[in-house]
């Protein structure tokens, strides 16, 4: 194969004329693909070859013509016998290379490396926000907050009517919570009675519904537990009668 190419890596003079060979008995697929690839991809060999085969185009393969890559005696192939034992030690020997790879795989403890992969932002690494812009974004949460619980701060007329009415001849007067405040961190209730039976002290949303309701006989109540940001009415009454209707808020936050 050497000798088909030169120095500099073009085909050689007989190079060149192995493929104008080819072409004048119809056997260029049975040339070299290092030689067929090359005078595809270099002008200056597939000029070579053109020119010398227009050269011997007219003359015409002849009978007796004889061509040195072609027609050269074919080696006699060599028949290779593989007995019993032979195939067994060449089983054995692939088997020996997997298991040692095996091992060689899980004893190293080399750390792998990914250079390509993007670097993890931790929370301390994001750029800062400027102040200005903190304060826009908490302010427009707290306006989509504000509409998402917008009907829970709808007054509900009933209670409306109700509320802070004089319940004073009933011997009842109510120190907290003012009507109206807002409640941050839970609600206490604390009231003023002239005599000591079981109150009961009921707490309800702006649709009416009943969020809590416990009978105490202390003249202070406290109360955490809100479910959501809303308008909260409060009712202190004995089994018998009602004493006094208030009202709160949970502001959104």
């Amino acid at each position: 194969m050497r000798e088909l190419f030169d120095k500099e890596g073009h085909l050689s003079d007989l190079g060149v004329s192995h493929y104008v060979d080819a072409l004048r008995t119809g056997k260029v697929d049975d040339l070299p693909r290092e030689l067929t690839g090359h005078v595809g991809e270099c002008k200056e060999c597939k000029k070579s070859v053109l020119q010398l085969h227009a050269v011997m185009r007219d003359t015409g393969p002849g009978k007796s013509e004889k061509y040195y890559f072609f027609d050269k005696p074919a080696r006699p192939q060599k028949r290779i016998y593989f007995s019993a034992y032979r195939i067994a030690a060449i089983v054995a020997f692939f088997v020996f290379l997997a298991i040692l790879a095996f091992y060689f795989i899980q004893s190293t403890d080399e750390t792998i490396v990914f250079d390509d992969l993007p670097p993890v932002v931790t929370e301390e690494a994001k750029p800062p926000v400027a102040e200005e812009e903190k304060e826009e974004i908490e302010i427009e949460e707290k306006e989509i907050d504000r509409r998402l619980y917008a009907a829970n701060f709808e007054p509900l007329p009933l209670y409306e009517s109700m509320v802070a009415q004089d319940y004073r001849s009933y011997g009842v007067e109510v120190l907290a919570p003012g009507v109206g405040i807002e409640i941050h961190d839970g609600v206490t209730f604390e009231w003023e009675i002239r005599y000591s039976d079981p109150l009961i002290v009921t707490i309800l949303n702006n649709h009416g519904d009943h969020i809590h309701q416990n009978t105490i006989t202390e003249t202070t109540y406290r109360f955490d537990n809100f479910p959501e940001p809303g308008l909260y009415y409060w009712r202190l009454e004995t089994e018998q009668r009602l004493l006094y209707v208030g009202k709160f808020v949970v502001p959104v936050k």
